[in-house]
């Protein structure tokens, strides 16, 4: 879901119930609150550059200063024997002010399944977007994104690039100080974290804070920081690994209440 922090959201994709009929149709769904009360409208024309996948299970994050919402990857919503699901190498970008949407194709070094997707500005005329974690598709099969990488979008030049990340130890010394120190440790490879990011007020540093997900077999707990733009991870929660049966944290959300870090 997009929104524009003021009266108007917008749903996208999404993944259908089995019961209901198949449907391919990239539809947009708009909630908007009038004078008249809360209205859901569906938007039929979403212009010419786009397609007929409808995808879930990618990531998504609104970019209300830019009127632009955006959606990378993800699989469609085939549900039955007639309609697999398939994994989309794309990424949506939806105007809203214009309410039309447009599609770039995505490298194939880029995770398009359960990753994290934040914004970063950066002070240009249209900042970056950033991925971490998830799972890559390569010759019809997905794996896990090890986090000595993260995954840059620039959306002034609609370009790609993949950054290495490096790891510091951080922790609360028996004296209750706080100390950093050289590591090679990242993030275990996860899927279907908690990103969110907080900046500098000048826009020169920022730091996203990435939490919880699973792997393969494990749900994870741990919270690390990532520090742009030295791309360096700090630990900043120890690892708390749960069996899949027991509680866990995997498809977190949250929302970064006090921005600056």
């Amino acid at each position: 879901m997009w929104s524009n922090l003021v009266d108007k959201a917008w749903l996208f994709g999404g993944q259908l119930a089995s019961t209901l009929p198949f449907e391919t149709v990239n539809n947009v769904w708009r909630f908007e609150r009038t004078v008249d009360g809360d209205e859901w409208t569906n938007i039929v024309d979403l212009g010419v550059n786009t397609t007929i996948e409808r995808p879930f299970q990618g990531a998504g994050c609104s970019v209300p200063d830019l009127q632009k919402g955006f959606y990378l990857g993800g699989v469609n919503s085939g549900h039955d024997d007639a309609h697999s699901a398939q994994v989309l190498h794309w990424l949506y970008i939806f105007d809203m002010e214009t309410e039309t949407l447009k599609t770039l194709p995505v490298p194939e070094f880029v995770p398009v399944v359960n990753q994290s997707l934040v914004f970063v500005d950066t002070g240009t005329r249209s900042g970056a977007l950033v991925v971490l974690g998830g799972m890559i598709e390569r010759n019809s099969v997905l794996s896990l994104t090890p986090s000595t990488s993260v995954f840059i979008f620039d959306i002034q030049s609609e370009t790609w690039l993949e950054q290495e990340t490096t790891g510091q130890d951080g922790g609360v010394a028996e004296d209750n100080s706080l100390y950093i120190a050289p590591s090679t440790d990242v993030p275990r490879a996860r899927m279907s974290a908690c990103a969110a990011v907080g900046s500098a007020q000048d826009k020169t540093s920022h730091n996203i804070l990435f939490i919880g997900g699973q792997n393969a077999t494990h749900a994870l707990g741990d919270a690390w920081i990532l520090s742009l733009p030295s791309y360096v991870f700090l630990s900043h929660y120890p690892a708390v690994i749960r069996d899949m049966s027991a509680n866990q944290t995997e498809f977190p959300q949250g929302t970064l209440v006090q921005s600056p870090l």
